[in-house]
């Protein structure tokens, strides 16, 4: 799992005494550096490390998106199953609502009916009483209107006959005068 690192430590110790670092120190300092870059190197992952666990890790992909396909399919059929089951509840509530509906209508219509009937009846009876009533009054006016025919009749029979009288009087006094210029 692990790679030594690429660090020359030779030319390390080397560059340290160049710069005036003294021999032992230089050393120390590079072992000390070298132990270093190894341990921190012994945990990190190698490609081939990386490689097994992204082979690992499409495995478990693989592995859970065939878990996924088959729990979406189950869940597809059991929805599917609901839905079914939805739907044969529904209708059979729609025929029951049309059952009650067309019996509510059946029943609506008698009484309508029997309304209309029981209005026809009254408003036949009411314009036979209507009628009743005219009849009566048309009567009761026709008896009137020959009554007062009759004295109109006997009241201009009275003036007739004094105009009558009137008249023959003036008859007789213009034959008088005439009789009268004949005669003299």
């Amino acid at each position: 799992m692990s790679a030594k690192p690429a660090f020359d430590t030779l030319q390390h110790s080397n560059r340290l005494k160049a710069a005036g670092v003294p021999s032992m120190q230089a050393q120390a300092h590079t072992d000390a550096l070298a132990e270093a870059l190894e341990a921190s190197m012994k945990n990190l992952a190698t490609r081939d490390d990386l490689h097994a666990a992204t082979g690992r890790l499409e495995a478990r992909m693989d592995v859970l998106a065939t878990e996924l396909r088959g729990e979406m399919k189950q869940v597809g059929t059991e929805l599917r199953g609901e839905m079914q089951q939805l739907s044969t509840e529904l209708r059979g509530e729609m025929q029951e609502l049309r059952i009650e509906l067309r019996s509510e209508m059946q029943e609506l219509r008698t009484e309508l009916r029997g309304e209309m009937q029981e209005l026809g009846t009254e408003l036949r009876g009411e314009m036979q009483q209507l009628g009743t009533e005219l009849r009566g009054e048309m009567a009761h006016q026709g008896t009137e209107l020959r009554g007062d025919m009759k004295q109109l009749a006997a009241e201009l029979r009275g003036e007739l006959g004094a105009m009558r009288w009137i008249l023959a009087t003036l008859t007789a006094a213009i034959m008088a005068l005439l009789v009268k210029s004949f005669v003299a």
